[in-house]
């Protein structure tokens, strides 16, 4: 892929002195070039759409602030298919080819490139979905999910009252099957009868699967399937005479998403550990000014894995700021385990790197689409639970 310059406001009047002495892959006098790597095509493409738009934003608005340590930073992206050989594939490349300074991941398939990177000391910034983020020192998530089973999940859904719960997944990854299996851990802590269904989009029938949970009396639904895969099975599901008592989607927190796909999405809810865009402040304004501006591309800036690789992309920034005038890759790594007080300019609760590194989040937001399903309401503001014992 072509070398994407991001942002137009980048200026050098405050460049520090001595950056034409650093030597490090990926840094030159007036530029920090960094990878990205996101599933493009597959699968899971659909679900990951929105992820380049808030790389884009993040850089974009660094630029215009005079980019980082008086440098303007750029990026080169590539498309792993959502499958580990391919991610260890281009990050390699763009490592050893493209030469840049680091990599932010947006995707399930890290572990493909996790112990090469580690091993050549490559900071990454990224989205927590596999156990090699609390692995390797080198990579840095603002959320560890991956490590245990909560009963966080199980909690909110049992306030509903339902007691049968079918989670829908896709086969995906080892990463996937690995948190279907702690969600079904969760619903069985609270005392919920789970089981799941493997849901292929253009393999299985939405129809056939929808009149099958009606049959089994599902009264819980958990999704880990596309949105639009979810609409067309409540639909048969609730055309069938059954409605579930709560829908719990672990994707598709997106208000223009919610409604395109019109009623039949009514009541399902969505886990965050973010702040809801609904919250409003500050700190969302500047989020959407900046999707506005530097990705308009974006129908809207309300959208999940758009607000996901925009902090993960802050997180890296944060890691290059502290790195000092002349960064290293080392020196990213060591002083960024330093920080103990990182919120992702109020994106996030805050967080101490140095302290929590690999720790499980317990705690979690809630929101649920209203009953027109034009908006989503918070319906938890934050609900913390327990780490399930193995």
């Amino acid at each position: 892929m072509a070398l994407l310059p991001v942002g137009t406001g980048c200026t050098t009047a405050s460049q520090p002195a001595g950056n034409g002495s650093c030597h490090s892959p990926g840094v030159s006098p007036n530029q920090v070039k960094l990878g990205f790597v996101y599933p493009d095509t597959g699968v899971a493409s659909k679900t990951f759409t929105a992820a380049r738009a808030g790389v884009d934003a993040r850089l974009g608005l660094a630029n215009a602030e005079g980019g980082v340590n008086g440098r303007h930073i750029t990026y080169e992206w590539r498309d792993d298919e959502e499958n580990p050989d391919t991610n260890g594939r281009v990050a390699r490349d763009l490592v050893e080819n493209a030469r840049v300074f680091g990599l932010v991941m947006s995707t399930v398939a890290a572990a493909g490139s996790a112990k090469y990177l580690n091993e050549q000391g490559v900071p990454v910034t990224g989205l927590d979905a596999e156990p090699v983020w609390a692995q390797y020192r080198n990579m840095f998530s603002f959320v560890y999910s991956a490590e245990s089973a909560i009963d966080t999940f199980g909690t909110y859904v049992r306030q509903s009252g339902g007691t049968k719960a079918v989670l829908l997944n896709q086969p995906l990854s080892g990463a996937v099957a690995r948190f279907s299996e702690k969600i079904i851990r969760s619903m069985r802590a609270a005392g919920i009868e789970a089981t799941a269904l493997t849901y292929t989009d253009g393999v299985d029938d939405a129809a056939a699967t929808g009149r099958r949970l009606a049959a089994e009396r599902t009264d819980v639904l958990l999704s880990l399937v596309d949105p639009h895969s979810l609409a067309e099975i409540l639909g048969s599901l609730r055309s069938a005479g059954a409605a579930p008592k709560s829908t719990l989607s672990f994707t598709g927190y997106d208000t223009s998403l919610l409604r395109q796909l019109g009623p039949v999405m009514a009541g399902v809810s969505i886990p965050l550990y973010f702040l809801p865009f609904e919250a409003g402040g500050p700190p969302l304004a500047e989020y959407r000014n900046a999707v506005r501006r530097y990705a308009p591309q974006l129908s809207s800036p309300d959208q999940e894995f758009a607000l996901r690789s925009y902090i993960e992309t802050d997180l890296f920034l944060r890691g290059l700021a502290d790195a000092g005038p002349c960064p290293t890759r080392a020196s990213f790594i060591r002083n960024l385990h330093n920080v103990s007080n990182y919120n992702a300019r109020g994106l996030i609760a805050p967080i101490s790197i140095r302290d929590d590194f690999g720790r499980q989040q317990t705690c979690y937001a809630f929101v649920r689409a209203n009953a027109e399903a034009t908006a989503f309401e918070v319906t938890q503001k934050q609900l913390c639970g327990r780490i399930l014992p193995d």
